[in-house]
């Protein structure tokens, strides 16, 4: 639906704004304006975030990835050095948040590409002026752990660019150019880092002249999003004595193929009812656990419903209904524990 770009004349004129065009809008109503900011130095220090470069959409849409060019003032001078970051633009708020909050001089990161299926990976270039060293790297975006996925020669010219990586359809593989050649590296999981199996690479594609931005593009579409199961999609802790407790486990599981993010849990009788859950994130073919609890007040059938708010794009608002009885101890043989457990 939204089509971005930035407008910056790389020698005359800076514009450290990317602009987002509603393609299903022609009126331009829908069109917006998204100013650029480097927030680890714009609070109350001279940084300034000149102009962005490289951009591209997380596959959800509500994200945008982008490289800037950045001068910092030096302490205590009137010099300034410049420096390439990597920003992570919220399209609904407009905050940018930066991918690493301070590099030291001489450190540039910069060319990034997201993941197909996974919004919290990236891969892009890490360039040292200190150490002389040029990496291809990915990005945890979880934990912050960073990973390898190819060394190349450090850029003294840029007649063949090494890097501008990019990701295939299902994150297996990583395209990245160099010396006029287009490899493929297998990207591997190593736990909570990813990086590049540069023992399987192999070349793609060889052509005698500048390669800029080798891309992998997936035939067809592929839906991307979470599921939301629960069981069981109903609790009766039958007869309980009052002032005593009954609990049950809901089993909240994710069957789809993104991670599913668990929002809220509301309870419309938070008298006699209660839970545990709390804001959750469950990974695709992962589980969750959450207990509730029946402590009943009067005597009678109790009436309730838990629900689940959830990023599930087709069931957003998922309810369990919950009922019991409270009875006096006298009514219940043999005498009752002091818990009930289902």
């Amino acid at each position: 639906r939204y089509f971005a770009f930035t407008a910056t004349d790389y020698y005359n004129n800076y514009d450290n704004k990317v602009y987002l065009l509603d393609m299903k809008d022609q009126t331009g109503g829908g069109d917006k304006i998204y100013g650029l900011y480097c927030p680890a130095y714009d609070q109350g220090s001279s940084a300034l975030l000149l102009f962005a470069d490289v951009i591209e959409f997380d596959f959800t849409g509500k994200r945008l990835v982008f490289d800037a060019f950045n001068a910092v003032n030096l302490p205590g001078t009137d010099q300034q050095y410049g420096f390439w970051n990597i920003g992570i633009l919220d399209l609904k708020s407009g905050m940018v948040e930066n991918l690493v909050p301070a590099l030291p001089q001489g450190v540039n990161i910069g060319n990034p590409a997201v993941a197909s299926t996974k919004d919290w990976l990236l891969a892009a270039d890490l360039v040292d002026d200190r150490e002389r060293t040029n990496l291809s790297v990915a990005i945890n975006l979880r934990n912050g752990k960073i990973g390898r996925i190819a060394s190349g020669p450090y850029p003294a010219n840029y007649t063949y660019e090494f890097g501008k990586p990019s990701f295939n359809g299902d994150d297996t593989w990583v395209a990245i150019s160099q010396n006029g050649e287009i490899y493929k590296i297998p990207l591997v999981n190593q736990g909570d880092v990813f990086v590049g199996d540069t023992s399987r690479q192999e070349v793609a594609a060889t052509i005698n002249y500048l390669i800029d931005f080798p891309r992998f593009y997936r035939v067809g579409q592929r839906d991307v999003y979470p599921v939301i199961n629960v069981a069981p999609d109903r609790i009766d802790f039958s007869k309980v004595n009052l002032g005593k407790v009954a609990s049950a486990t809901l089993t909240i599981t994710n069957t789809g193929n993104y991670d599913l993010t668990v929002e809220e849990f509301q309870l419309n009788d938070p008298t006699q009812f209660s839970h545990n859950g709390v804001h959750s994130r469950v990974g695709p073919g992962a589980s969750l656990e959450v207990t509730v609890t029946f402590r009943p007040e009067k005597e009678g059938v109790s009436l309730a419903k838990i629900t689940i708010i959830s990023d599930d794009p087709q069931t957003p608002a998922l309810e369990v209904a919950l009922t019991g009885e409270g009875v006096q101890a006298s009514s219940l043989a043999p005498p009752d524990d002091s818990q009930y457990v289902l």
